[in-house]
């Protein structure tokens, strides 16, 4: 997350605040849906990609 971020000192920015700052730009480009042509008509379906959060949960 610090070489992401990069890579200041611990004080500067706390990796939380890292892990929103990249969810966000990553969330600006993402595409949650995807235009399904069938028979001459458009449908939006959602898409298969999944986002995966930057940070581990509390237990790992």
């Amino acid at each position: 997350m610090k070489s992401w971020g990069g890579g200041g000192s611990s004080d500067e920015v706390s990796i939380t605040k890292l892990a929103i700052a990249k969810l966000i730009s990553i969330l600006r480009y993402h595409e949650f849906y995807e235009t399904v042509k069938n028979d001459g008509s458009q449908h939006r379906k959602r898409a298969k990609n999944p986002i995966e959060h930057p940070l581990p949960s509390i237990d790992q």
